[in-house]
């Protein structure tokens, strides 16, 4: 059951604990304007409710209080011209984003048409352009129709999802907005053919010898948090940085191919660890240093570039 905060009185959102209880509060439902009732007992959470029989979906009112009190806030910041901090998981590349809601808004509007679709608050330049449609999902995301109609406007999708009051009150008063989804990914573009940069973390591992069973250390890259490489895919930096670390570094020539490629090797016995042992110092199995970050596009196999972090 949804159990919700606010309420309307003489147009405008009030919250549960500002008002008197029961129907002395004199508030009414923002979606269906009947007249609703404080509940402030001693067990429940302090809640608003419908006064007669039957009355709104709580899922739609949800809906309408989340977007209204995020519109007022958005536009309070606007006014004032203070930032408004987003964060998001970027499901293209699974890197923590953030940035200002309001970096390039200047008004805010609810409810207006954006290429036969109508967000929930439309954020929008001076001059009227699109920037960013801010959906509010209580049961149903954004149709792909919709999601069409707002890339044809260049205008960016914001999505977060209400589930509840406490939900609401994160719109509301939350330091940071943590939107569910947003369809714009930071991570730099190659220049040559516009694909994303894959990440590459460079990592030193503490872990064993699988001759001699003696401690040595292990340099890997993990690419995009799923890819593991080993020496043989290092730049000549990432190299350096991991032999500084602790590392052995040696070239050797493989039995079956007779190719000559880099691999870790033991520091007590001299044993390579190739690649098919590399999943034995991968992060979260064995205790790892992270030594940095470059980026590459492994379209293009272009020259890394260092990367912040």
């Amino acid at each position: 059951m949804v159990r919700l905060v606010h309420a309307e009185k003489n147009g405008r959102l009030v919250r549960v604990s500002d008002v008197p209880a029961g129907r002395a509060c004199g508030c009414a439902c923002p979606v269906c304007r009947q007249t609703v009732m404080a509940r402030k007992g001693p067990v429940l959470r302090h809640h608003f409710a419908h006064a007669g029989s039957g009355g709104c979906r709580g899922e739609t009112v949800l809906h309408e209080v989340a977007k209204r009190l995020l519109a007022q806030r958005i536009g309070r910041c606007l006014r004032q011209a203070r930032p408004l901090p987003l964060a998001w998981r970027c499901r293209f590349c699974g890197d923590a984003h953030g940035g200002d809601l309001l970096r390039r808004a200047r008004r805010v509007l609810t409810e207006a048409g954006l290429g036969g679709h109508r967000p929930d608050v439309l954020l929008a330049e001076a001059g009227g352009r699109a920037v960013a449609a801010v959906e509010i999902v209580v049961s149903h995301a954004p149709t792909r129709a919709a999601r069409d109609a707002c890339r044809r406007a260049g205008a960016a999708v914001v999505v977060f999802r209400v589930r509840d009051g406490r939900a609401v009150e994160r719109l509301e008063r939350g330091r940071e907005l943590w939107a569910d989804d947003v369809n714009v990914c930071q991570r730099p573009q190659c220049g040559t053919c516009g694909r994303r940069l894959a990440a590459r973390d460079l990592y030193v591992a503490d872990g064993f010898c699988w001759r001699c069973e003696r401690p040595m250390k292990a340099a890997l890259l993990l690419v995009d948090r799923t890819g593991l490489l080993g020496p043989e895919g290092f730049g000549p930096e990432e190299r350096r940085e991991a032999e500084t670390a602790g590392a052995r570094i040696e070239e050797r020539v493989h039995v079956r191919s007779g190719a000559r490629r880099s691999v870790n090797v033991c520091s007590a016995c001299g044993a390579a660890t190739g690649s098919g042992y590399l999943a034995e110092f991968a992060p979260g199995r064995r205790p790892c240093t992270r030594l940095g970050r470059t980026l590459q596009c492994v379209a293009c196999r272009g020259v890394h570039r260092k990367a912040a972090g």
